[in-house]
C-alpha cells in the first residue's frame, strides 16, 4: 500500500479502501476490524473539523482575517512576509494548508504585480518579463490530496542584465520568491499546532489510544500547550530566515511611492469583502464555541465537561455537535422562513475532500493491521538491533528519517507507518512514549524541500515561477532547523507537559517486545 500510495497507479483513495479486502483475505484482520478504522472516533472529529473549515472557507471569514493582518502589519516587506506568515499559520491550524495556501497566492500576486508596476513602469515590466498571473480555484482537496501537475523546470522569467529596469525587477523576483516561500513554511508549519491541524497529528491520536488506552496524554489541550510554542519558534525562525536572505536586497526600490500603491490595495481588497454579515459572525461564535469545548473537555487542572456524563466522551462529541448547529441557524435571521441556513449540505459535498477522509481510514486500518500481524514488533526488533541507547539519538534519528520520508509520500501514508513502530519502540526501550511519537508526528509536516511533497509547495512553485532548486536550498536548512527545534523542545520543554521523568504506568501495562 505504500508503494501504491507513492507511485499512485490508482488514487490514493481508491488504494487505502484495499484493507477491506486484502487484510481478511490474507487472514491478517477480520473484516469488521478493517472496516471499523474508516469511522473512528477520531475520523469523525476530523469529519467534523472539515465541516467547520467549510463555513469558514464559504462565508470568505479566513479572507477577511488574511486582509485585516495585513492591514494591520503595513506595506513595508519586512512585516509583509510576517503578516502573510501569521496568517497562513493561523488558518493552517484549523483549515486544510491546501486552501490557506490557494487563499495567500492570488493576495500575493496582487500586491506584487502592483509594486512591479510602481518600480518598474507597467508598460516596462509588461515587456521585461512573461505573465504570470495564477488563478488558484479551491478545490475539495487537502495536504494528503491530489496534487497538482509538478515538473521540474528553469524560472520562467527572462530579464536583460545590464538595465536599471531589470536590477529592480530582479529584486522584485526575490521578494516575490520570499513572499511565497513563506507561505508554503507556515502553512506546512501551521498545521502543526492543533490535535486537527494536519492528517498525521490525528494518526499519532488514534495510535495512542488503541496501544495505550489507559493514556489521557494527548487531549487538545495538552497537544497545543506544547506544540504552539514549537510551532510558533518555527515559523519565526523562517520569518528570520526569509527576510535576511531575501528581504534586505530590495530596500533600493522600496519607495514611499510604492509603499502607499500597496496600502491601496489591500485596503480595496477588504473593502470588496463588504461589512461582516451574520453568516461570518455566527461562524466565528460557534468556532470558539468548538474550540473552548475541545479545550475543556478534560483540561487536567480542573475537572472537564466531560466528566460530568456517565459515559466517556471524546472530542468527537462536539466536532460534530457543533457544526450540526450550521444546518440549523438561518444565514439571514431577518428573512425566517426564507433563508438558507449558515452552512448548507450541498456544500458539504461538494466542498468537503472525501477521499482524505478514506486515507485516514486506510492509513488506520493499515496501523492496525501492522499491529496485530506483528510487523510493528520486527520492525522494532531491527531498529533495537543498532543498538543505540540514547533517548535524545533515538528522537534525533527518527524525526530525521521520517523528514526525508515525508518528502516523497503522502504525511499521513508515513504517519501510520511509522507511528506503531515508534510507540512499540518507546517500549522495549522504557521511553515515555511521547517523548519519540510526539516530535515523530510533527517531522511528518516539515516537508519544505520538494515541490511535491505537499499541495502548499506545490502551489507556491507554480505560482511564484521557481526552479526546483529554489525551493530544494532553503528546504534544506528549514528542515534541519525545523526537525532541531522539536527535539530541542520535546527534550526540554516537553519534560515539563508530559512528565518525562518516570515510564508511565499505563504503558507499563502494554505488552514489550
Amino acid at each position: 500500500m505504500a508503494c501504491y500510495w507513492v507511485v499512485e497507479p490508482i488514487p490514493v483513495a481508491a488504494t487505502s479502501l484495499l484493507p477491506v479486502v486484502l487484510f481478511p483475505l490474507l487472514g491478517v484482520i477480520t473484516t469488521k476490524e478493517a472496516s471499523g478504522e474508516y469511522m473512528n472516533s477520531t475520523n469523525m472529529m476530523f469529519v467534523g473539523g472539515l465541516f467547520m473549515a467549510v463555513a469558514i472557507e464559504e462565508c470568505n471569514l479566513h479572507k477577511r482575517i488574511a486582509l485585516n493582518v495585513l492591514r494591520w502589519v503595513g506595506p513595508t516587506p519586512l512585516w509583509m512576509i510576517f503578516g502573510f506568515m501569521s496568517t497562513s499559520m493561523f488558518l493552517s491550524m484549523w483549515i486544510s494548508n491546501t486552501a490557506t495556501a490557494a487563499l495567500m497566492v492570488p493576495i500575493i500576486e496582487a500586491v506584487m504585480e502592483e509594486m512591479g508596476d510602481k518600480v518598474t513602469g507597467k508598460e516596462e515590466l509588461i515587456e521585461l518579463k512573461k505573465t504570470s498571473i495564477v488563478v488558484i480555484d479551491v478545490k475539495p482537496v487537502t495536504e494528503n490530496g491530489a496534487l497538482p501537475d509538478v515538473h521540474a523546470r528553469d524560472s520562467d522569467v527572462q530579464l536583460p542584465t545590464n538595465t536599471p529596469e531589470a536590477n529592480r525587477l530582479r529584486m522584485i523576483a526575490v521578494l516575490k520568491r520570499a513572499m511565497f516561500l513563506s507561505v508554503a513554511y507556515s502553512a506546512n508549519i501551521g498545521g502543526t499546532g492543533t490535535l486537527t491541524g494536519t492528517g498525521p497529528n490525528l494518526v499519532v491520536k488514534s495510535v495512542t489510544e488503541r496501544i495505550f488506552p489507559e493514556s489521557n496524554d494527548l487531549t487538545f489541550d495538552k497537544w497545543m500547550i506544547f506544540n504552539v510554542p514549537v510551532m510558533l519558534f518555527c515559523v519565526f525562525i523562517a520569518w528570520g530566515y526569509l527576510c535576511l536572505v531575501h528581504v534586505r536586497k530590495v530596500a533600493t526600490v522600496y519607495t514611499s511611492a510604492v509603499k502607499k500603491s500597496l496600502k491601496q490595495i489591500i485596503d480595496k481588497k477588504y473593502e470588496e469583502l463588504g461589512p461582516m454579515t451574520f453568516q461570518e459572525k455566527g461562524v466565528a461564535v460557534l468556532f470558539f464555541l468548538l474550540v473552548m469545548l475541545w479545550i475543556f473537555r478534560d483540561p487536567h487542572f480542573i475537572a472537564g465537561w466531560g466528566s460530568y456524563f456517565p459515559v466517556k466522551i471524546s472530542d468527537a462529541t462536539p466536532a460534530i455537535g457543533i457544526p450540526a448547529l450550521l444546518f440549523l441557524i438561518p444565514a439571514e435571521p431577518l428573512k425566517l422562513g426564507r433563508s438558507r441556513p449558515i452552512l448548507e449540505w450541498k456544500t458539504i459535498q461538494h466542498k468537503v475532500p472525501w477521499g482524505v477522509i478514506i486515507l485516514l481510514g486506510g492509513g488506520f486500518s493499515l496501523a492496525l493491521a501492522s499491529e496485530k500481524s506483528g510487523l510493528s514488533k520486527w520492525m522494532t526488533q531491527q531498529l533495537l538491533s543498532l543498538n543505540i541507547s540514547s533517548p535524545l539519538a533515538v528522537v534525533s534519528l527518527l524525526s530525521i528519517m521520517t523528514a526525508v520520508l515525508t518528502e516523497f509520500t503522502s504525511n499521513v501514508a508515513t504517519a501510520n507507518v511509522i507511528l506503531p513502530v515508534v510507540a512499540e519502540l518507546a517500549v522495549a526501550m522504557r521511553i515515555h512514549p511521547m517523548f519519540l511519537m510526539i516530535p515523530v508526528t510533527i517531522s511528518c509536516s516539515f516537508a519544505f524541500m520538494l515541490p511535491v511533497a505537499t499541495p502548499p509547495n506545490a502551489i507556491v512553485y507554480e505560482a511564484g515561477e521557481m526552479s526546483t532548486l529554489d525551493m530544494l536550498k532553503p528546504g534544506i536548512l528549514m528542515n534541519l532547523v525545523c526537525v532541531g527545534i522539536e527535539v530541542f523542545m520535546i527534550s526540554t520543554y516537553g519534560k515539563v507537559v508530559f512528565d518525562f521523568g518516570e515510564f508511565p504506568s499505563w504503558a507499563n501495562n502494554t505488552l514489550t517486545i
